[in-house]
């Protein structure tokens, strides 16, 4: 099995459908997020009280949580202060906490996700400035020749978390060796 940080820095475009990385399945609270949200003041616990930034979701998230990602564009430097070097911005996976993509923002469960994903995709972007090449409007990198500025050196960090239907796309990592 190839590693996560490994896998995930040497690939531009990772769609995630169903990877299961050594996390249980989920038994806590389910966390919300919509980036569609006027602020991020919600207590992320239902689609009306989402979390704006999957950062916010994230940090309050605990093993046995899952986190529900509404369709739409989450780049690892939304809600964070600005960073001197915002290519080390990334979104940190926790141990026990599965991430599910691909909700419209109106599901109470996991079964009534819309089956077709390309329609609305959830994608998690390192294209921190959002200024990469994207000519068929899909907001996905399809090689690093697209890249364009200031890109997330890893987009995901961390491991043991599942993640279901998410796109990861526009890290830029240099692997040596």
């Amino acid at each position: 099995m190839i590693p996560m940080s490994r896998f995930v820095e040497t690939l531009g475009v990772v769609i995630i459908l169903g990877w299961h990385l050594h996390a249980e399945p989920a038994s806590g609270q389910t966390r919300f997020v919509d980036k569609a949200q006027l602020n991020d003041s919600g207590d992320g616990l239902t689609w009306q009280t989402a979390h704006r930034h999957l950062q916010t979701a994230l940090a309050a998230a605990t093993s046995g949580d899952q986190i529900w990602i509404r369709e739409g564009v989450y780049y690892p430097t939304d809600g964070l202060p600005p960073q001197a070097q915002p290519e080390s911005a990334s979104f940190p996976m926790k141990v026990g906490v599965a991430i599910y993509g691909g909700f419209s923002g109106s599901e109470q469960s996991i079964d009534q996700r819309p089956e077709n994903t390309l329609t609305g995709p959830t994608i998690l972007s390192g294209d921190i400035d959002q200024d990469d090449i994207n000519t068929d409007g899909n907001f996905i990198s399809e090689s690093t020749d697209q890249h364009r500025g200031i890109n997330s050196n890893r987009v995901i960090t961390g491991a043991d978390a599942l993640l279901d239907r998410l796109t990861v796309t526009g890290g830029s990592a240099l692997i040596a060796g």
